[in-house]
């Protein structure tokens, strides 16, 4: 017996997203809207008021990429990833400790970590906005650690120490699961 879900259906995103996402987001969001076609699993089992709309037009390489990061990064503690603007940030206990571009690693830094990255020549994570580019404080991972897990780990577990720091600083304190 043939299944009645189809394996691949060109389905015009502008048509199903304002009945998938709610009215309430195609009011509030439109422009961030992927048009044109989407592969039927693209979308199936992640609708509802969680679906992330750019996560729409990832392709499988990115991924592939952001969970193989997030297995490797599992030796320092319980990472998560979330997408968020059109990148996914990486989280332990709350805190952000990194974030995923481009398919591109970047830890976060502070005063006590800073120098390590800079040693070896790392470039930071930037944005431009209304024509001004803007620095974060994440840098880019060491190629050298993305070939090495525990060597990642010790970066990546430098990278939560600042984020654990920088919270601190703000008066956060990092979640725990309930």
């Amino acid at each position: 017996m043939q299944s009645s879900t189809p394996q691949s259906a060109n389905v015009s995103i502008n048509a199903v997203a304002p009945f998938m996402l709610g009215l309430s987001f195609w009011l509030q969001a439109p422009a961030k809207f992927v048009r044109g076609k989407a592969d039927y699993h693209s979308i199936k089992g992640r609708v509802g008021k969680c679906q992330r709309v750019g996560e729409l037009a990832l392709s499988k390489e990115q991924r592939e990429y952001v969970a193989h990061i997030v297995d490797l990064l599992q030796a320092i503690g319980p990472v998560k990833s979330n997408f968020m603007f059109g990148g996914f940030g990486l989280f332990m206990e709350g805190l952000m400790f990194g974030l995923i571009a481009d398919s591109e690693l970047y830890l976060k830094v502070d005063a006590q970590n800073l120098q390590n990255f800079e040693d070896l020549g790392l470039q930071a994570f930037s944005y431009g906005k209304s024509g001004k580019e803007f620095k974060m404080s994440y840098f880019q991972a060491p190629e050298e650690a993305m070939e090495d897990s525990e060597l990642l780990s010790v970066w990546a577990s430098n990278a939560y120490g600042a984020a654990m720091r920088a919270a601190a600083k703000k008066g956060k304190r990092a979640k725990t699961k309930k």
